[in-house]
Parts: C-alpha cells; sequence; structure tokens
C-alpha cells in the first residue's frame, strides 16, 4: 500500500497535512491520510497534571455535574 510514516519525531500534523497536499497536488498520489498525536500520556504525565490541579474531579455527589467534554 505504501505507507510512510513522518521523516522526523519533529513533524507536526499540519507538515503531515501540507505534505499529503502537496503529494496529491503533485500527482504522486491520489490520497493520503495524514495527521499527527500528542503520545504522553502515562502515569507520570497524569500525576502532574493531578498535582496542577488542571484535570476535572469527579463530583461524586452530582455526577451529571462533572465534566463531560465529548459527551455531545
Amino acid at each position: 500500500m505504501g505507507y510512510q510514516a513522518g521523516r522526523s519525531t519533529q513533524s507536526t500534523g499540519a507538515i503531515a497535512i501540507g505534505e499529503g497536499y502537496k503529494a496529491i497536488q503533485s500527482g504522486r498520489i491520489k490520497q493520503a491520510i495524514v495527521g499527527g498525536v500528542e503520545g504522553a500520556i502515562c502515569g507520570g504525565m497524569v500525576s502532574a497534571w493531578q498535582k496542577l490541579r488542571a484535570l476535572a474531579d469527579i463530583d461524586e455527589t452530582n455526577p451529571p455535574a462533572s465534566s463531560k467534554p465529548f459527551s455531545k
């Protein structure tokens, strides 16, 4: 299928989209799957965010009031 990953560990989603666009425009390919991710989710990172109080807690007394950013 000719899958290729980014050429650099510093590649961003925007660079990937631009590269895909240029490859389609030049006629080298007909379609592309592109994007980027942030993969620094581990126990240490979650703990750090909790200590900074940057994560929402579940409201045990009123669960519907808890943060649900992807509920709709």
